[in-house]
C-alpha cells in the first residue's frame, strides 16, 4: 500500500513537471511566432574597420575572418555601401541611421545638428559604448555614445559578458588608415629610412629617388593630399602591397579577438557586425587615402564599395539577414544604424515596409531600413565633402559631392557651397528622371551656419586668454603628456570658445576649428603606438583659442612633436 502511495506521488509529481514543460515550450511557441510576451534581448557589438575595401576580402588577406564566416554562422554580404568619403558622417550614419544628408556634418569641427540616444534596451539600458580616444573629439559629441577613455577594447568585452542587461559596443580599428607603412604579421613595421624597407613584400625596388620619396610619404604621413603630387599608374603595385600588408594584420589582430568573442561565450547572446568606415583609394587615380587624407572628395567604387559581415544568434534575424544577402539588394550604412535596435531585440515599431520604388518624398533613399524584416529595394546615396581639411567653411567650400546609385549605375554631381547643382560628374549619361531625384534631395540638405565676419580668425580684439596647459610653446615628447588628457586655459568655465590648430611644417597638412564649451578640451590618453604613427609625422603643431564672439584670443601654442 505504501508503495503504491509512493509511486502514486511520484508519477502525480512528474506529470506535473511534465504540464509545466509543455506549458512553457508552448508559451515561449507561441511567442515567438505571434509576437506575444517579452523578446530575448541581445548584445550589439559594431567593429568598424578603417579604409577596408570590399576587394581586400580574400583567402590569402583575411583567412581568419573568412574561417570565422565559414565555421561559425557569419553572413556575408557583397553589396554594401559607405555613405561618405570620410569617416564622421559614415560613423554617425553607422549609429544613428541618420544620413550626411542630414546630420549637417561636412567639416571635421562640426557634430550632429540634433542630439540623438543610442539606447538599445526597452528600459533605457542597453547604451552603446566607446573606448577610443578619437571618440572624444567633437563630431561625436551629439550620440548619446558612452566614451570610456581609458577602458581596453579587451574589457569591455569582459564588462559585456558580465553584464545582465543588453549592452553595445562601437570599436574602431584604427591601423588600416594612412600611414600605410609595410607590416609584418607580427605588427612590426620597418622603418622607411633607406631603399629596400619594403624589399619583404617582395615588390620591385623603387625605380628612382622621387618614387622612394612617394614611397616614404606613404609610410610615414597619416596624410597625402593631393597639392603635393599625384601618384603615377606605376605606383599601385608598392600600394597596394603597402596596403595589404595592413590588412593582413588587421586579420592577425581579428583572430585572436574572434578566440576571444566565443571564449567569452557572447556568440550565444551577442550581434556582431563588421564593416568599414569607408574604402580607401590606392593610386587609381593619382591619389592614395580617401577624402579627409587627400583632400579631395571622390565617390568611387574604392571609396564606397565595403565588407559587411554579421553573425547573429537569433534564428530569427539570421533568416532575414539571409534573404536581404540572397536578393543581392545594396545596404548602406543607414540601414545599420536603423537596424541597430532591431539587432538587439528592441525593433522600432511602426516602421512601414515599403514595396516598390521608393519615392523621394516618401520613403526615400535617404531613409534606412531594419535588416531584420523584409527585403526592399531603394536607391543608395552617398554625400561627401573634402572633410573641412582643404574646406574650412561652406562658405568657401568648393564643392560637395552627391551620387546616387542603382542597379549598379552610379550617377554623381557636384555641388556649389549652398547646394546648387554645378555640374554632372559622372561616367555615364545622367537621364532627367535621375537629375529630378538628385534635384530633389538637394533640396533636404541641411548645411551648417557659416562664420560672420566678427568671428573669422584675425578678428580679435586682444590676446587676454592665456594657456594653462601647455603652459608654453616646446618640443615634446610622449613621456611629456603622460598623465594629460587635455588641452586647458584659463577663463570663463561656462563659454563657447573656438579652438585653432595647424599642423605640419607649415600648418599646410592639417587645419581647422573646433567649438569647445568651457575653458578645456579634452583629447583623451594617448598611448606610444598611437603617438608615434598619427602624431609625430605632421612634425609641429600650432594652437590658438579664441572666444566665440572674437573679443579675445589667446597666442599661438607652437608645439613640436618628436
Amino acid at each position: 500500500m505504501l508503495r503504491r502511495r509512493v509511486f502514486r506521488l511520484i508519477f502525480t509529481s512528474f506529470s506535473a513537471l511534465a504540464i509545466l514543460t509543455a506549458t512553457v515550450l508552448i508559451a515561449d511557441i507561441v511567442s515567438r511566432t505571434h509576437g506575444i510576451g517579452v523578446e530575448k534581448q541581445y548584445n550589439v557589438l559594431l567593429l568598424t574597420v578603417e579604409s577596408f575595401r570590399a576587394d581586400a576580402i580574400s583567402d590569402s588577406l583575411t583567412p581568419s575572418l573568412l574561417d570565422a564566416v565559414e565555421h561559425h554562422g557569419g553572413i556575408r554580404f557583397d553589396h554594401h555601401r559607405a555613405v561618405s568619403a570620410w569617416t564622421v558622417p559614415n560613423i554617425i550614419a553607422l549609429l544613428t541611421g541618420v544620413h550626411p544628408v542630414y546630420q549637417g556634418v561636412h567639416s571635421r569641427d562640426q557634430r550632429l545638428r540634433d542630439p540623438v540616444s543610442l539606447n538599445l534596451g526597452r528600459d533605457g539600458d542597453g547604451a552603446m559604448h566607446s573606448v577610443q580616444a578619437f571618440a572624444l573629439i567633437d563630431s561625436y559629441a551629439n550620440l548619446g555614445l558612452i566614451r570610456e577613455v581609458g577602458e581596453t577594447f579587451e574589457g569591455m568585452l569582459a564588462r559585456m559578458r558580465r553584464s545582465s542587461n543588453p549592452m553595445g559596443i562601437w570599436y574602431h580599428f584604427l591601423d588600416t588608415h594612412l600611414p600605410h607603412q609595410p607590416t609584418l604579421p607580427n605588427g612590426d613595421k620597418p622603418k622607411p629610412d633607406a631603399p629596400g624597407f619594403d624589399a619583404f613584400l617582395s615588390i620591385a625596388p623603387a625605380a628612382n629617388a622621387a618614387e622612394f620619396e612617394r614611397r616614404k610619404a606613404v609610410s610615414l604621413l597619416p596624410a597625402v593630399p593631393v597639392s603635393k603630387g599625384r601618384f603615377m599608374q606605376s605606383d599601385q603595385p608598392w600600394v597596394r602591397a603597402y596596403y595589404e600588408s595592413e590588412i593582413r594584420y588587421f586579420d592577425h589582430w581579428f583572430a585572436d579577438f574572434f578566440r576571444q568573442f566565443l571564449t567569452l561565450g557572447l556568440d550565444r547572446n551577442t550581434v556582431l557586425i563588421i564593416t568599414a568606415d569607408h574604402g580607401e583609394e590606392l593610386a587609381e587615380q593619382g591619389r592614395v587615402g580617401h577624402a579627409s587624407t587627400t583632400q579631395e572628395a571622390v565617390l568611387r567604387d574604392e571609396i564606397l564599395n565595403l565588407p559587411l559581415f554579421i553573425w547573429t544568434p537569433d534564428e530569427g534575424q539570421r533568416r532575414a539577414l539571409l534573404a536581404w544577402r540572397d536578393s543581392q539588394v545594396m545596404t548602406d550604412h543607414i540601414d545599420i544604424g536603423a537596424s541597430l535596435a532591431a539587432f538587439s531585440g528592441n525593433p522600432v515599431e511602426n516602421r512601414a515596409d515599403v514595396d516598390g520604388e521608393p519615392t523621394v518624398n516618401g520613403e526615400t533613399a535617404l531613409q534606412g531600413r531594419e535588416l531584420t524584416g523584409s527585403v526592399h529595394r531603394r536607391r543608395t546615396m552617398a554625400f561627401t565633402s573634402a572633410a573641412g581639411f582643404s574646406e574650412p567653411d561652406p562658405k568657401t567650400t568648393r564643392y560637395f559631392l552627391l551620387s546616387q546609385e542603382e542597379d549598379g549605375v552610379r550617377d554623381i554631381v557636384r555641388l556649389g557651397p549652398d547646394g546648387t547643382l554645378r555640374e554632372t560628374v559622372s561616367p555615364n549619361e545622367i537621364g532627367s528622371d535621375r537629375l529630378n531625384t538628385l534635384r530633389a534631395v538637394m533640396k533636404d540638405i541641411v548645411f551648417p551656419s557659416t562664420r560672420t565676419d566678427s568671428e573669422a580668425p584675425g578678428s580679435q580684439a586682444d590676446h587676454g586668454i592665456a594657456w594653462v596647459w601647455p603652459p608654453h610653446s616646446g618640443v615634446f615628447q610622449h613621456a611629456d603628456i603622460v598623465g594629460h588628457q587635455m588641452f586647458e586655459w584659463d577663463g570663463d568655465a561656462n563659454a563657447t570658445y573656438i579652438l585653432e590648430y595647424r599642423a605640419g611644417p607649415n600648418g599646410n597638412l592639417l587645419s581647422g576649428e573646433v567649438a569647445v564649451q568651457g575653458n578645456k578640451y579634452v583629447f583623451g590618453a594617448i598611448d606610444q603606438s598611437y603617438w608615434d604613427t598619427y602624431l609625430k609625422p605632421y612634425g609641429h603643431l600650432r594652437l590658438r583659442v579664441r572666444t566665440e564672439s572674437g573679443l579675445g584670443a589667446s597666442d599661438w601654442l607652437s608645439i613640436r612633436v618628436e
